[in-house]
């Protein structure tokens, strides 16, 4: 497992940026802030170097972009701040994935780390059960763009940039909101009641 527990440096995450995909405005309805989504992505930019510093470490959790440009994604992501991390969502082709790997560092479809001592699962996709989940381990996650109900008793989190400003999380910002959930352990090894199914 990978540790980034390095006191002086900042961790961010961030999932469902959709650089180039004009139709997630409608989809995330958004039509009151953006024209198009050069708009949008000229803000997410922004936004993101006003939060990220150049050394910073972002955590990037899928579905970066969504266009047949990739030249178009490249520009977007050549102004990003930061040392980036990225994990593959549904819609990054493998065109997109090279351009992780000349940009950042690709992580595949699902890893566990280490930030600040803390355990966390990252994958695009939402789980019920995680690495170490009934001992308190995280799972951040995006795809539902932020669009459901976060479960209070689960360490889980939809870090999808449209639920958060359109911009990336911090490791504090989340301690912070996880630190308020009503945690129940729920052991992968609990007792089977679906009688139904027996």
């Amino acid at each position: 497992m990978r540790k980034f527990n390095d006191p002086s440096l900042n961790y961010f995450f961030a999932a469902d940026l959709h650089i180039g995909h004009e139709n997630i405005i409608k989809y995330d309805k958004q039509k009151e802030l953006f024209r198009n989504t050069y708009e949008r992505d000229a803000t997410i930019v922004a936004n993101w170097n006003e939060t990220v510093g150049s050394k910073d470490y972002v955590f990037l959790l899928g579905d970066i972009g969504f266009s047949n440009d990739i030249k178009y994604i490249e520009g977007i992501l050549r102004q990003l701040n930061g040392h980036l991390f990225f994990v593959k969502g549904n819609h990054d082709s493998r065109e997109q994935i090279e351009l992780f790997e000349k940009y950042g560092e690709y992580l595949g479809e699902l890893i566990t780390i280490s930030v600040m001592k803390q355990m966390i699962s990252l994958c695009h996709y939402r789980m019920d059960s995680w690495r170490n989940s009934h001992r308190q381990s995280w799972h951040l996650h995006g795809h539902h763009h932020c669009c459901y109900k976060d479960d209070k008793h689960k360490m889980r989190m939809d870090c999808g940039i449209m639920g958060y400003g359109m911009k990336p999380l911090s490791f504090s910002q989340i301690n912070t909101i996880m630190s308020k959930k009503d945690y129940k352990v729920e052991h992968h090894h609990a007792v089977f009641t679906d009688k139904s199914r027996q």
